[in-house]
């Protein structure tokens, strides 16, 4: 169809999983070059995989997407037929004799002009065997990360890594379970604002169960919060189960299973000494596993608050 309307273009035998077998070394030397995903995730893929062909060829050549969104597995072809002038056209039939050839042409150079698209900048990664990727500063400056909102503004955010910490006594406690209250109820405390009600988490590791609750009576007022705001300490357990050590794997394995029950926006976990009691809390090879949960924790858009006593 692009032949006929007088276009250079080519494609690979095989499907879109076999675009590592094509030669693509005749695209050498053109100055400008369109990918024409078709409009899946199956066609996303085989454009991507052609991008990272032509890369190492083409090198600073502009390159463009161009999609064609009419509905799932729409492609060129659909659009040409969409115009008026190729009502009846049946989609094998050569465009070169045809009356309206010119006018198809002058429809397709529009839509061109106005719908191409710059190569998404994750396309551009370079990947190692071990799936690390690169990717460089220029194209890391135009890449389009998910937007992180505010959940207690301005310092708890989706998806940060958090410590309050303080003497003994001081109220760590009655601080984060206040800021947890103004999460779950889109609510203000102090001089923070939480914009909209989000569901908590909350790990205790040494409360008794009667103060953390007269705790949460008085700075709740009594009511409920609009998000669920979870609990999770040691006097409610059964006697046989311990408080979970997330310096294990088992511990932070068990935090998981808490935090896929609940699907939290923030966890507090109230304090480090009780949460984690492996290695030598002074120690910075101890924190080494339990930094790499959180920050897989925050991959998923999960914040995490760490109470921590001073002068550790």
């Amino acid at each position: 169809a692009l032949h006929g309307l007088g276009y250079q273009a080519v494609t690979s035998l095989g499907g879109s999983n076999q675009v590592q077998l094509a030669d693509w070394s005749i695209l050498k030397g053109i100055s400008e070059i369109y990918i024409l995903p078709d409009t899946d995730e199956a066609g996303e893929r085989y454009a991507q995989k052609v991008h990272e062909a032509l890369r190492p060829l083409v090198g600073s050549v502009a390159l463009y997407v161009l999609r064609f969104p009419l509905r799932d597995k729409a492609d060129i072809c659909d659009y040409l037929k969409s115009l008026p002038e190729l009502a009846d056209w049946n989609e094998l039939d050569d465009l070169a004799a045809h009356p309206k050839r010119y006018e198809v042409r002058s429809h397709l150079n529009s839509y061109i002009e106005q719908n191409r698209e710059p190569v998404p900048a994750h396309w551009k990664f370079i990947v190692t065997p071990n799936k690390h990727r690169l990717i460089a500063a220029n194209d890391f400056r135009q890449l389009k990360l998910p937007e992180r909102k505010l959940l207690l503004g301005p310092w708890l955010a989706e998806g940060s890594i958090n410590m309050v910490f303080a003497d003994r006594g001081i109220g760590k406690t009655f601080f984060c379970l206040s800021a947890a209250i103004a999460v779950a109820n889109g609510g203000s405390f102090l001089s923070f604002e939480a914009p909209a009600p989000a569901p908590v988490l909350y790990l205790d590791g040494e409360m008794q169960a009667t103060a953390m609750q007269e705790r949460f009576r008085a700075l709740s007022n009594g009511y409920d919060t609009k998000a669920p705001l979870h609990i999770y300490t040691p006097d409610i357990q059964d006697q046989d189960s311990g408080t979970p050590d997330i310096g294990l794997d088992t511990g932070r394995q068990a935090i998981d299973q808490l935090i896929a029950l609940v699907d939290p926006r923030v966890v507090f976990i109230d304090n480090i000494s009780t949460f984690v009691r492996t290695g030598n809390e002074n120690e910075g090879d101890s924190w080494a596993p339990v930094q790499e949960w959180a920050v897989q924790l925050r991959k998923r858009g999960i914040a995490i608050v760490f109470v921590h006593h001073a002068n550790k």
